[in-house]
């Protein structure tokens, strides 16, 4: 009787592009949060921490309220930088998760032995 499941050339591929997935989501994370926060030291005149830390608050949806865009061209960044970045944020967590539950958990049932067969 043959094993139920996934063949091993479908299991690497679904693996693969998890890891892709992945490494795609944690670039654009990188690069979105780097681009706001350079944006926000030119447009707002905050030195680099505190552009990096307001970009952080507002992508994380924490938003202390400790420092806020005081131009309107800031307070639309804000706006954007909060809806993309956000999109991006739960992306990134998603992606995590998945990677977690493909490649993570395979591992686990290899190492406790898989109790379904």
């Amino acid at each position: 009787m043959k094993k139920k499941g996934v063949s091993p050339d479908r299991a690497d591929f679904f693996a693969r592009e998890n890891r892709k997935r992945l490494y795609f989501a944690i670039s654009l994370a990188t690069i979105f949060l780097t681009l706001g926060f350079v944006a926000y030291h030119y447009v707002e005149g905050w030195d680099w921490l505190t552009s990096l830390y307001f970009m952080s608050a507002t992508m994380t949806t924490v938003g202390y309220g400790d420092v806020v865009p005081k131009t309107t061209l800031g307070r639309l960044m804000t706006v954007f930088f909060m809806w993309v970045g956000i999109s991006i944020g739960f992306y990134t967590l998603y992606s995590i998760s998945k990677f977690r539950e493909v490649e993570i958990d395979a591992r686990m049932k290899k190492l406790i032995g898989d109790s379904s067969r």
